[in-house]
């Protein structure tokens, strides 16, 4: 065996994990699927026996501190100062036009050893809403993190995604500003457009409602798709390709939001910004947009955290964003006394 995952669903006081092997390509188990979506970037795990978090000691000391020169993508190690980010957020804007938009991404990196367990469970305390999770394969190392966003869960005859993009402080009310009612209708309309393409039956709220989540707040759209007969793996495999990366976490256009994303960012995201979860082919399952997520290797960490830059866009308050991104997770850590 040379892999775990450990996960609490949204709303849920179950925690679920298991340890085993991890194979190319969807299969029963706990899948990952970088940003870029590569082979052999999209692994399973298949679980062999069940863990739990107290299982976490063992299985760091056990796998991740092992592993190095078999991670596909190099671990980050320049934290983004505020001059470089706001510089990249003005070098963006330059390049795009009205109602495109370009995900940019920063990295926050330290040192200390982390205490996988105290650190997961003060996650699932502290973002009842979100998608708590920790797993490790060789490909990816060992990310631990919790997730607001939803790519796309069946639920019986029923598939749920969402367009989660535009933020503020969660103490903010009234009306949101047109900057970020343009930003997630840019999410929400290449969703939309999507489903509509593979001529699905399916509902939405038109009018986005505000989601808490942590010190922060989003517009969210939610869509519902009914499920027809021959809804195949094949059919999965296509709807979460064209959905991911999605524009809250790439851009839009998503050709040229990627384009200048390799040319901007001088570190590789990696599994930031792609998606994980579990998949039974049988039943029903679960996969979750990776962001708010610390990367881990030995006594290093490096947190992601991004913002949707528009023409609109204010160089300042989107590092101001980000920072506040940041910090609703690093401010959860525990660290391991030596």
């Amino acid at each position: 065996m040379d892999s775990f995952f450990l996960y609490s669903l949204p709303f849920s006081e179950n925690i679920e994990g298991g340890e085993g092997n991890v194979i190319e390509g969807l299969h029963n188990g706990f899948y990952l699927s970088s940003f870029s979506g590569i082979t052999p970037a999209s692994v399973t795990i298949v679980p062999e026996t069940r863990i739990t978090p107290d299982d976490l000691h063992r299985l760091e000391e056990k796998y991740c501190n092992s592993s190095q020169g078999k991670e596909i993508f190099p671990f980050p190690t320049h934290t983004v100062s505020k001059y470089e980010h706001i510089e990249r957020v003005k070098r963006i804007q330059s390049q795009i036009l009205k109602k495109e938009k370009v995900v940019c991404c920063k990295t926050v990196c330290g040192e200390g050893k982390i205490n996988l367990k105290e650190t997961f469970l003060n996650l699932k305390k502290s973002f009842p809403e979100a998608m708590k999770f920790c797993f490790h394969t060789p490909q990816s190392g060992t990310w631990i993190g919790a997730t607001p966003e939803t790519l796309l869960k069946k639920e019986n005859r029923v598939l749920h995604t969402m367009a989660l993009a535009g933020t503020r402080s969660a103490e903010e009310s009234g009306d949101w500003d047109n900057k970020n009612i343009e930003e997630q209708r840019m999410v929400a309309d290449y969703i939309y457009d999507i489903i509509s393409s593979k001529h699905y039956s399916f509902s939405w709220n038109k009018n986005p409602i505000s989601r808490k989540t942590g010190l922060l707040q989003h517009l969210c759209t939610e869509f519902e798709i009914s499920l027809k007969e021959n809804f195949s793996k094949d059919n999965l495999l296509s709807l979460l390709s064209d959905l991911s990366p999605t524009p809250a976490l790439c851009g839009y256009p998503k050709k040229k939001a990627m384009e200048i994303i390799k040319a901007t960012e001088n570190f590789k995201r990696g599994y930031y910004g792609g998606f994980f979860g579990p998949y039974n082919a049988d039943k029903d399952f679960a996969f979750f947009v990776l962001l708010r997520a610390l990367k881990i290797k030995g006594n290093k960490w490096c947190m992601f955290a991004a913002g949707g830059i528009v023409e609109d866009s204010r160089p300042e308050e989107e590092w101001d964003e980000t920072e506040k991104k940041a910090r609703s997770i690093l401010t959860k850590l525990h660290y391991k006394k030596e």
